[in-house]
């Protein structure tokens, strides 16, 4: 219908706007803009809210692209050189790499709202992801504490200059 077109055409111009290579061909596009939702009583800020959202899940999916596959390298633990692993390290070299993400793919969105609706959520889904693997470094430095104790363990029972009940 008429009014649906009009709208695209304001929605269009908006988007010229933000994309434009100057100031003044950016106000041209606003003017433009302004001009049509005046005489087609068309909300703008309606326009630029639904804009930003539809802008804010673009970004937010493509962090969590990033972020997830930061989460991915980071599950791989270093293996340390008396064999224990480690996800102390990679824990640390994800929580700096997904910061990094999630301040650059805000950035990228245009519309402020988009912008920090956009930090919002890759922020939640960074730190549900360091959550877990916290818990999954706490629970490998558990795994070799307990391994650690059984080969000193080993050790003693196999040391030769021990007596029976030494052991």
């Amino acid at each position: 219908d008429k009014a649906d077109s009009m709208t695209d055409k304001v929605r269009k111009m908006l988007t010229h706007a933000d994309k434009a290579a100057t100031d003044e061909e950016r106000r041209t596009y606003l003017e433009k803009a302004e001009g049509l939702a005046a005489t087609h009583s068309i909300n703008l800020a309606l326009i630029r809210k639904k804009q930003a959202d539809a802008d804010a899940l673009t970004y937010s999916l493509a962090g969590r692209d990033q972020l997830d596959a930061l989460h991915l390298k980071a599950m791989t633990p270093v293996e340390l050189p008396d064999g224990s692993l480690d996800y102390a390290g990679p824990l640390k070299e994800y929580e700096a790499a997904a910061q990094k993400v999630v301040r650059t793919v805000a950035a990228q969105a245009k519309h402020p709202l988009a912008q920090r609706a956009t930090l919002d959520s890759l922020s939640s889904y960074a730190q549900a992801q360091r959550g877990k693997l916290a818990s999954l470094a706490r629970e490998q430095s558990q795994k070799n504490a307990q391994a650690l104790a059984m080969n000193r363990a080993d050790s003693v029972l196999r040391d030769g200059t021990l007596t029976a009940d030494e052991r």
